[in-house]
């Protein structure tokens, strides 16, 4: 367990995020190849963490419940849930003694965020806080395993329209399969592909980076390339992070 998450990363969990994280913060990290979920029922709390041990929560405590209540509930998960890793968000508590009580009384051991002083100094504490505590482990980007019915793609060659379904994918790349008997070699340029990733399209270019023998299909692995890459990085972003989103609210409903 300690190993895959070295290797894949941590998950990090908003609870009852206000808008300036899920609106702002989320996609600033999200941008920067972050796991993030949103969670709005805090009760879930530790069956998520027995789940998926690691993942980092941050409890925004001027929703949901009073202060004492937050402190109570706290409390009553660190018990409950050894190993428990929970940070705060607040706009409304700023004085030192009061902030301190969570970190040094209640034992919150990845900070205490003021949401007051904006969203640029939200998320440099962020990224601090998940540096420290090594979330993205020696992953790079966030991947995700497609379905044929949620990721399918096409392009032309030598004016004949190739069709194929995305196997994975993330940011930068992804793998696929071609409908077509046709044969791709690596280093081949691959102009105007589209994809279709549950609504969500995306043009863009590619250079093929290899091949291999999946079942006794051709599984290509393809490298994104496309003029406007920062639009392609969004929309594939939009699709990972909903798709991903989708499945946690499916598991912990």
């Amino acid at each position: 367990m300690e190993l895959q998450k070295e290797i894949t990363g941590k998950k990090i969990v908003f609870v009852h995020p206000p808008d300036l994280v899920s609106k702002h913060l989320l996609v600033y990290l999200i941008d920067r190849e972050y796991e993030v979920y949103t969670l709005l029922d805090h009760t879930k709390v530790g069956k998520v963490h027995s789940s998926y041990p690691g993942t980092l929560f941050f409890l925004n405590i001027d929703a949901a419940m009073k202060e004492f209540e937050w402190e109570d509930f706290i409390t009553k998960l660190q018990v409950e849930n050894p190993g428990l890793q929970l940070g705060i968000f607040s706009f409304k508590i700023t004085e030192a003694a009061r902030i301190q009580h969570y970190i040094m009384d209640l034992g919150v051991n990845c900070g205490f965020i003021q949401l007051k002083q904006g969203v640029n100094t939200a998320a440099n504490m962020m990224i601090k806080v998940l540096q420290a505590n090594e979330v993205k482990g020696r992953r790079k980007y966030i991947r995700y395993q497609c379905t044929q019915e949620t990721a399918i793609m096409n392009f032309k060659l030598d004016d004949i329209l190739i069709n194929g379904f995305v196997q994975d994918i993330s940011s930068v790349g992804m793998s696929f399969f071609l409908e077509e008997d046709k044969e791709l070699v690596k280093n081949q340029m691959i102009k105007n592909i589209q994809l279709r990733l549950k609504g969500v399209l995306v043009n863009t270019d590619g250079v093929v980076l290899g091949l291999r023998d999946d079942n006794g299909k051709k599984l290509y692995v393809i490298l994104f390339n496309g003029t406007d890459q920062q639009k392609t990085k969004d929309r594939v972003h939009s699709y990972i992070y909903s798709s991903l989103q989708k499945e946690f609210d499916r598991e912990f409903s």
